[in-house]
């Protein structure tokens, strides 16, 4: 139902970073285990009548989910679709999709502005007009290359959205969706067709029933939390017009070993910042956040930061594989939610914070205090109960004898 409010800041950074996300979200997915819900009641009706169910059905699920834009976009597709067979007349994937977006923007033009719509109509579309074809070009087992051909037809839709949008797209997000996918569907119908008689029995009979929903979801969960910590980089613009080429080789001129090294070696360039990254003397991660690196070692000043994803986010963008410091220049509930997602994730050791502070295992130090993190020298010019000040430095590192 689209219902995030118990999602933890961490696990929807674990899933945006692994290119994950689409599975957060109502989507189309959603709106077709719906309709095979209703099924078995709709094949006892006749045409009209399992249209106008089929469509009071669609307009339900809409208002539940808030009509969030990609529900728009699925649900559209299905009412045409719906229509169609009843009409007799059938619709080709592509042809769907472009009466559903017409018909939308006709309503309500203001819905382009919308990301995740799209994304959800670039996905549809990588899917209609690439799948097919990626599939018969890939080799190995059929069922292996359906897979790897529909997950790389849809970051190809993705990609011209969320690349201007947000400037990467994770390399990870390929094997990622393989690993999850298979996971994802079958959660959702058990989760959906278990929730009733667990809701009415509970206790031990929920906690049994739900049994396989835990294990779909850890694994999926896992999935998404150990590609996320893959050090497999963001592919750009120039990695995607690479990657393009290498589509273009592969499919349209059938050179698939020219076309596979091409790809590696993109693959590769993409990976090499994050395996070896430069130094850093103050780069702005989110507002009221930067971090130095040096001599192996980072730390990161805290300054008036308000969102965790962001933070998080910007953390992952400057590859960021561990924090060796934090600190924490003003005391406050608002930093200390801030900054704990953080300080979970990248469990640095030393942590500076003004007293009173609730940040926790944070440390108050004094006036003048020097403290040395690889080539990186921290001194604090004031420790005050409000606020905290500091300078860092860069130490050239001792010559060689």
């Amino acid at each position: 139902l689209g219902d995030d409010r118990g999602q933890s800041v961490e696990v929807a950074d674990d899933f945006r970073a692994s290119g994950l996300t689409h599975l957060l979200v109502v989507s189309g997915q959603n709106v077709a285990f719906v309709l095979a819900l209703a099924g078995p009641g709709l094949r006892r009706t006749g045409l009209r009548t399992r249209f106008a169910v089929g469509v009071a059905v669609l307009v339900f699920f809409g208002l539940l989910t808030r009509w969030e834009p990609s529900v728009l976009r699925a649900v559209s597709m299905a009412a045409i679709a719906l229509l169609a067979d009843t009409l007799g007349r059938p619709v080709s994937g592509v042809r769907l999709l472009a009466l559903a977006v017409t018909g939308l923007l006709l309503v309500d033009p203001l819905v382009a502005s919308s990301v995740g719509f799209r994304l959800s109509v670039g996905a549809c579309a990588g899917i209609a007009l690439l799948a097919a074809p990626l599939t018969r070009a890939l080799p190995g087992p059929r069922p292996l290359a359906s897979a790897l051909g529909v997950t790389l037809a849809a970051q190809l839709g993705v990609a011209p959205v969320l690349v201007p949008t947000f400037g990467t797209l994770p390399v990870v997000a390929i094997p990622a969706n393989l690993l999850a996918l298979p996971a994802a569907g079958p959660l959702s119908v058990w989760a959906m067709a278990a929730g009733l008689p667990a809701g009415a029995a509970g206790g031990t009979v929920a906690r049994a029933v739900h049994v396989p929903t835990d294990l779909l979801l850890g694994w999926v969960a896992g999935v998404a939390r150990v590609a996320a910590t893959a050090p497999l980089g963001q592919l750009g613009a120039p990695h995607l017009l690479g990657l393009a080429a290498a589509v273009v080789v592969g499919v349209g001129l059938r050179r698939r070993a020219l076309a596979a090294v091409a790809v590696v070696g993109v693959l590769v360039v993409a990976s090499v910042p994050v395996v070896r990254p430069g130094a850093l003397d103050g780069r702005p991660v989110s507002p009221g956040a930067r971090v130095w690196r040096g001599g192996g070692a980072t730390l990161m000043v805290v300054d008036g930061a308000r969102s965790p994803a962001a933070l998080l986010s910007g953390l992952r963008a400057a590859a960021v594989r561990r924090l060796d410091a934090v600190v924490v220049a003003r005391p406050g509930r608002g930093a200390a939610g801030v900054v704990e997602p953080a300080l979970h994730r990248y469990g640095p050791p030393l942590v500076l914070a003004p007293p009173g502070s609730p940040i926790p295992r944070a440390t108050v130090p004094e006036v003048g205090t020097l403290v040395r993190v690889g080539s990186l020298t921290l001194r604090v010019v004031r420790a005050g109960p409000r606020r905290l000040d500091v300078e860092v430095s860069t130490v050239p590192a001792p010559p060689h004898r």
